[in-house]
């Protein structure tokens, strides 16, 4: 029997993308229950990335409920899941969900952890980055905390006012020279502006600087990759520009959110075509609930950069989640011994809009 909760669950502060501020995270976890044992997954859009909306996939799972439930009948659901979305265009949270139930199911007679059963060579802990501000308010001393519980890698988001955001970088740098210092410009510079940009963050020994062009073309990339020897990386391109793997002559690092993407068959071509290229790959979450948190690390530990830090440090952006440990420890993250079967707050999740895909909401 198939489940959905829906969750409406506050952000700490106001997420704000490029046309839209958002205060709460929603999405959905799956339960799918078989022979009285439950497994869970999460379907949760990302705003200002995901074409598709909760209703949409509540709509979808409505409509297809019985090809899902079918797929699941089978000991290796994969296969028919992959049947599934050949012929229909499921959208990519949901499908996410999908695998992310199937992978369990599929383990359930191992008697390993789950990333054992997806990779051979698997990490067992990953270093995660920090997110840090650019806003003058206190900037050193959020740097100072975060240093002290362990992260070696911070995260800034730029492209509002370079001027200010670089003496705020230069400050930064100066009070931290061991600091990883990552930058995401989401899509904020004209061409030339990101060459006169990328030309100063030089001097500052920036890991890569993500997205920096607002129209997206492999001459542009290119132009920018001779211009300046900034490593530059992309994020929101893989799911958004049909020749992104074009790109990767011209780029180091490659961000990846698996809730965006959707098929893990998607992420292991992802994967492959980034390690031709001898790019970076880099796992980040989607903002998401623990559930998908966790998938997303799995991933990251089978397939993820060994050397660089992951975007999975998202908990404290959210007011509540389905359990209060978020596996990370100095800076890094751990995966819980028993892989996917983490220990949720199922009082919490009746609380949530309950949707019976057998008998109707």
């Amino acid at each position: 029997m198939l489940k959905a909760f829906k969750y409406n669950i506050p952000f700490t502060s106001q997420l704000e993308t490029s046309n839209k501020t958002y205060s709460h995270r929603r999405g959905l976890i799956l339960e799918l229950r078989i022979n009285e044992c439950s497994y869970y997954a999460e379907a949760a859009p990302l705003p200002g990335f995901s074409s598709e909306l909760v209703d949409d996939i509540l709509r979808q799972i409505s409509q297809q409920h019985q090809q899902i439930q079918a797929a699941f009948n089978y000991h290796y659901p994969t296969d028919k899941l992959n049947h599934l979305y050949q012929d229909q265009d499921i959208f990519p949270a949901l499908a996410f969900a999908l695998d992310t139930l199937a992978c369990q199911i599929e383990n359930e007679h191992q008697e390993q952890s789950l990333s054992a059963y997806l990779f051979d060579d698997c990490q067992p802990e990953l270093p995660v980055n920090a997110l840090g501000t650019l806003n003058g308010k206190n900037d050193i001393q959020k740097i100072k905390t975060i240093a002290k519980q362990g992260y070696k890698t911070v995260k800034f988001k730029i492209g509002t006012d370079f001027d200010h955001e670089f003496q705020a970088l230069q400050k930064i740098r100066s009070s931290f020279p061991a600091l990883n210092i990552r930058l995401d410009a989401n899509r904020a510079w004209e061409l030339e502006e990101a060459v006169n940009n990328c030309k100063q963050l030089e001097s500052l020994d920036i890991e890569y600087c993500e997205e920096p062009l607002k129209e997206v073309s492999v001459s542009g990339f290119k132009k920018l990759t001779k211009n300046t020897n900034l490593p530059l990386a992309i994020d929101e391109s893989v799911t958004t520009i049909p020749f992104w793997h074009k790109l990767l002559p011209t780029t180091s690092f490659v961000v990846v959110k698996p809730m965006v993407i959707g098929q893990f068959a998607t992420i292991f071509d992802i994967y492959k075509q980034v390690k031709y290229h001898q790019n970076e790959l880099i796992f980040t979450s989607s903002l998401e609930l623990i559930i998908g948190r966790i998938m997303t690390a799995i991933l990251a530990m089978g397939l993820g950069s060994q050397t660089h830090a992951h975007g999975l440090g998202t908990a404290k952006l959210l007011a509540d989640d389905l359990q209060s440990n978020s596996y990370i420890t100095n800076g890094i993250f751990s995966l819980p011994k028993e892989g996917m079967a983490i220990n949720i707050n199922t009082e919490k999740l009746e609380g949530f809009s309950t949707y019976n895909f057998n008998n109707g909401k």
